[in-house]
This record gives C-alpha cells, structure tokens and sequence, in this order.
C-alpha cells in the first residue's frame, strides 16, 4: 500500500488486539503480526493523521471501558487494539501538503476514545486537534505519556492556580494540596504546580513518600499509610495557612473533601477525577450543607485534550521542568504488554507504564 505523498506502507503489522474483555483485557488479548493497517483515515469534519507508533502509555480508561458490565461491548468494532496514548512519526495527513503535520515529523498525544486501531500496534490514526509537535530533547518515551493525563492535569490545575495568583497578595507563595502524588496524574500535577511556581503538598504510601518527595519536587508528603490525611491538612492551614488550590488525583475519602471546610480557601474548587466509595462520591455531590455536606464545589474533571495543551506540557519537559517517572525506569517490550496491563490494575505503580512499540529509524 502506497500514499500519495508518503512512503510505501506494508499491508499488514503488528498489533495487540481483543476480541472480548471477559476474565480481563490483560487475558483475552494477544499479539498478532498480521493486522491491517488502517488504510481509511479520512474524517468528515476533522483533519487526520496516519502515524507509526514509536511508544505508547497505558492509561486505567484503556481497560475500564471494554471491561464494563453488560455495555462494554458496545463501545468497540471488534477486533479492538487498547490504548489511546502515543508518540510517533507522521506518515501522512489526510490534507496532504497542506498540513501543518508533515511525513516524517514526531509528534504525541491521544487517540480518540474509545479506540479501535490503538496505540499499541506499529500505526494508529490520530486527530490533529488532539496531538503535538515533540520539541527537540524530549524523548519518544516521555513524550508518549502527555496525552490523558497531561491534559487532565492542566486543565484541572493550571487555571485554578492563574486564579489563585490574581486574587493572592504573594502569588509566589501559593499553597497546593494534591491528592495522591505518586501515580500517573500525580507525576504530572507536582511538577506543573512547582513550574508556576506553588509550594505543594501531597499524600502518597510509605513506600512513595522518598520518590515523591526528590524525583517529583513535592515540599511536604502526607504518608496516608500512617497519618490521617484531612487531621493533618486542618493542622498544616491552621499554622501556616488555608491551601489556596486543591486537586484529587486518585479518588478522594469524603473524610478529605469534607476538611477542605477548614483547610481550603473559600470559594475555591476541589475537584477531582474520581471517587473513593459510590457512597462517598453521592455525599459530596448531594448532600446538603446543613446536612453535613461541604463546602467547596467539586467537579469531575473533562480532561480536554487540545493542541496547546499537550504543546504547554511538552515545552515543560523540554524546558528540563517536567520528567515523567518511569514504572520500572524502563519501557515494556510490545511483547510484555498484558502483563502491564495487570501491573496498572494493581493501583501500584510509580509514575507511567510506557510499552516500546517500534524502534525510531
């Protein structure tokens, strides 16, 4: 198979893919060599780009969607190739010449959710509203881990914390309480905040509390394993002041949400990406104040992914200010793949989970 202005594609490659999520993604996927490479990659409305995948990372929503109860078939052609996070080298846009994305060029990002052709096959179709040149000196292994959360991060944090120096009289000193430090959001929301500038707070295991505290910048680490997380936090504003911003990275404790009356500046939001408890999730959106509820809104975050979004976030890393840690400091061969995914399920990993899908030549 040939483009029009790029180089002659193989008919087939390799890919990860499944035809069912029954007992796991992790165990009903499997490696094939013979896949189709997507040859219709032409959008109504949106400009599309063909790329070879260099590296893809793993995110919780690649199982949690195919694996739902009763409706999870629905949301994929089958068969299906998971992962929506990726870097990778343009092979053709369907506007051809025209496009700011040229052959050849490395670019990372999301593919659109939920996928059918993935990341975690040697070529993907990407929307070009959805990914980002990869300036000079950020690798194809970092790079590949910005897309989902990268974005959630910066639109959860970033424009809390503009908000927050414009209303403070010493914006240098803002204080920023994240929930959960070590895993895939927290790697990207400790730097981000210390990049604008914020002294950050977070919680984290003991096993974490070190690598939280020197790889990541955190200036205070809550170890949950051994202290109460809401008790400390009304101590800490009450002897060296309320946070100014506050975000849940893993799906907080109502316990937490409902301190944030003593530790949170009023009037600021605590959102978050999910819940602890179904329970803990429906008091925080709906019990009333006068019934014990809180204060403070606490919204779900979108984490929209835009162009300029990923672009801030890949100049952080190319500015040396943002360097996400590695599960393993290492990537995972293509062929090793289910067992990441059950490595992800076990809610214990440092940082990002990266799969090397194919050599960069």
């Amino acid at each position: 198979m040939s483009t029009s202005s790029g180089p002659t594609l193989p008919a087939t490659m390799r890919a990860w893919i499944f035809d069912h999520a029954k007992g796991g993604i992790e165990k009903a996927m499997r490696l094939v060599s013979d896949h189709p490479v997507p040859e219709n990659f032409h959008h109504k409305s949106k400009e599309t780009i063909l790329v070879r995948v260099l590296a893809a990372s793993l995110n919780p929503v690649d199982y949690k969607l195919p694996e739902l109860p009763l409706v999870g078939g629905f949301f994929y052609k089958r068969p299906a190739t998971p992962a929506a996070d990726f870097c990778g080298r343009v092979v053709q846009s369907s506007l051809g010449g025209s496009s700011a994305f040229q052959p050849g060029q490395l670019v990372a990002g999301t593919l659109p959710l939920p996928t059918h052709h993935g990341a975690l096959a040697e070529y993907a179709v990407a929307y070009a509203d959805r990914i980002a040149p990869v300036p000079a000196g950020v690798s194809a292994e970092q790079a590949a881990t910005i897309g989902i959360c990268g974005a959630t991060v910066w639109t959860a944090l970033v424009p809390q914390i503009e908000a927050a120096q414009k209303r403070s009289a010493s914006p240098k000193d803002l204080r920023v309480f994240i929930n959960g430090g070590s895993g895939g959001i927290g790697s990207f929301a400790i730097p981000i905040a210390k990049a604008l500038g914020c002294h950050v707070t977070t919680t984290c295991s003991t096993a974490n509390v070190e690598h939280v505290r020197r790889q990541l910048g955190a200036d205070d680490v809550i170890d949950y394993k051994t202290s109460n997380v809401a008790e400390v936090l009304v101590s800490k504003a009450k002897s060296d002041g309320q946070f100014d911003v506050a975000f849940d990275a893993i799906g907080m404790p109502f316990s937490i949400y409902k301190a944030a009356d003593e530790f949170l500046v009023p009037g600021a939001a605590f959102p978050r990406i999910g819940v602890d408890s179904l329970l803990d999730g429906v008091r925080m959106m709906l019990q009333p104040r006068l019934l014990g509820g809180g204060k403070h809104a606490t919204p779900f975050v979108n984490g929209d992914v835009t162009s300029e979004r990923l672009q801030h976030v890949l100049e952080l890393m190319a500015q040396g200010k943002l360097t996400v840690p590695l599960e393993g400091d290492a990537t995972v061969p293509l062929e090793q793949v289910p067992q990441a995914y059950a490595r992800l399920k076990t809610h214990r990993v440092r940082g990002k989970i990266v799969v090397r899908v194919a050599e960069d030549n």
